[in-house]
């Protein structure tokens, strides 16, 4: 299953996080909180495809240290392995500034904070009049 940008919908054979997005208007920032506990490492970057901006947050959620096998395991329902989450954006309304993000990990949950700035409107100057010279 593709989605119409070309993602794939199908689970991978490594670790998918959950995550939410949102924007606060009032400090102009897209906000990304992804949960990722544990041993990771976590990347970020942004790509733009035709009219959308594509959010990609990756990395490695790696085993722990103990046990050191997982067959060692009595029970275990813990994913690991690498993740790539893509969020695709229509930018026509807003742009992300050029900008790295400000990434923080409260407790496994990390927060992605990317600046954005609105479009601004088309603005028109010039008058209707045939002839200038009537105003000189």
């Amino acid at each position: 299953m593709i989605d119409e940008l070309g993602f794939s919908n199908l689970k991978s054979n490594g670790f998918e996080p959950n995550y939410n997005c949102y924007k606060n208007e009032n400090d102009k920032k897209m906000i990304i909180r992804i949960e990722i506990p544990g041993n990771q490492t976590t990347k970020t970057k942004i790509d733009y495809v035709d009219k959308y901006t594509i959010i990609r947050i990756f990395g490695e959620k790696r085993q722990d240290k103990e046990p050191k096998s997982l067959n060692d395991n009595l029970h275990n329902s813990r994913e690991f392995g690498n993740f790539d989450v893509q969020i695709p954006f229509n930018t026509e309304d807003f742009i992300f500034k050029n900008s790295p993000p400000k990434i923080t990990d409260k407790k496994g949950l990390i927060i992605c904070e990317f600046d954005y700035e609105r479009k601004c409107d088309i603005t028109t100057y010039g008058n209707n009049k045939e002839n200038d010279d009537d105003d000189v």
